[in-house]
């Protein structure tokens, strides 16, 4: 996903507060695409978001919820040091896609 290999990457702009980021940084973040951001910027006038509503509008938050801050305390970020964070993250996110990497053939 080249949206986690970003993030991953620019650790120094997450955790993205989702109350009051530009649509721009909403979109980088993995697990949330165009149409969702729209929903967020739109519900956030009228309500504080949490990572319930962001499943309920569409956004992959098994992806997102590693680089996203809610109202409240979100516990995916608490335990992670920016030692382990890259580890941990790639080691918990799913992917709908297999991988299609195979051994290296023999040649005799």
């Amino acid at each position: 996903d080249p949206k986690l290999a970003w993030a991953i990457r620019h650790r120094e702009h997450f955790p993205v507060n989702i109350q009051t980021a530009s649509y721009d940084m909403i979109v980088r973040i993995p697990g949330i695409g165009t149409r969702t951001a729209r929903k967020i910027v739109k519900a956030r006038k009228f309500n504080q978001l949490t990572l319930e509503h962001l499943k309920k509008m569409g956004a992959a938050v098994n992806r997102a919820k590693y680089f996203i801050a809610t109202t409240g305390k979100n516990e995916h970020l608490s335990h992670l040091t920016r030692d382990n964070f890259r580890q941990y993250v790639l080691a918990q996110t799913q992917t709908k896609y297999k991988d299609q990497r195979s051994g290296q053939l023999a040649l005799f």
